[in-house]
């Protein structure tokens, strides 16, 4: 019921009548004035246009809080950072593969249209270095925005666990010879296959115990060394692919462990 009206910031305002007093309806709290009419007096103050409920004496309202960071907000961020940070990071890795094959191939072919291919690539390469340092650092300011763990520097040791748990796994290239051995890049190659995966197993379980970070990074580095090592395969005779598959497929049983 209304018992009048007053004037608030140069607004007319309804003065509503409660059960305990006298309150103003439909005006921000911040814009509350105390009016000398009588019947004002002992009314709380109310807002949001709804009737007040008066309690006999002057109360003063809560200070607006800040709200509350979103938890979904925050997972939705860091998951579209850390997507884009992995592609970033796999198209990296593949492109500096590409460089070094190119690197490789070429020596001693250096031919003007190679050189040129080259230069592109590793133009492209500083501009992938550039977005990987990007989502990194976008990841770090949301995550100490939020209070949450540096997944970045995180990434970072679980990375360096992982090398040394697989001692420098690196994919080979069968044009290469053991220099231990000195043997043929066919025979070698199959030998090495052979003698990786006799050390994956002792390295498997030693990652198997270590946080799911680290078995993460172990895995995807065997899986890693499997896809580069198969694009190699083509130098081996049928026979001797054949049989640098079981090796390699046995090696992804292995990294399955790890899931």
């Amino acid at each position: 019921m209304k018992a009048g009206f007053i004037y608030v910031g140069g607004k007319k305002v309804a003065v509503v009548k409660t059960e305990n007093g006298y309150g103003f309806a439909g005006v921000e709290n911040d814009e509350f004035k105390e009016s000398d009419h009588p019947r004002d007096k002992g009314g709380k103050f109310t807002s949001k246009g709804g009737a007040g409920s008066g309690s006999g004496s002057k109360e003063k309202t809560a200070e607006k809080k800040e709200p509350q960071k979103s938890e979904k907000d925050y997972e939705n961020k860091k998951g579209d950072f850390e997507y884009r940070l992995g592609n970033f990071q796999r198209q990296l890795k593949d492109l500096e593969s590409e460089i070094k094959r190119h690197n490789k191939d070429g020596k001693g072919v250096r031919t003007p249209a190679r050189t040129e291919m080259l230069r592109d690539m590793n133009k492209i390469k500083e501009d992938f270095i550039g977005e990987v340092q990007k989502y990194e650092g976008l990841l770090k300011q949301l995550q100490k925005k939020y209070n949450k763990p540096d997944s970045v520097s995180e990434g970072k040791k679980n990375e360096e666990k992982a090398n040394e748990i697989l001692k420098g796994l690196k994919p080979f290239s069968m044009s290469e010879k053991d220099e231990r051995t000195g043997g043929g890049k066919e025979d070698l190659r199959l030998r090495s296959l052979y003698r990786v995966r006799r050390d994956l197993r002792d390295a498997v379980e030693k990652a198997s115990i270590e946080s799911d970070g680290v078995k993460k990074e172990v895995k995807s580095k065997i899986d890693d060394f499997v896809k580069e090592t198969e694009k190699n395969l083509y130098r081996l005779s049928f026979d001797e692919r054949q049989d640098a598959k079981e090796e390699l497929d046995a090696i992804k049983r292995l990294s399955d462990r790890l899931d």
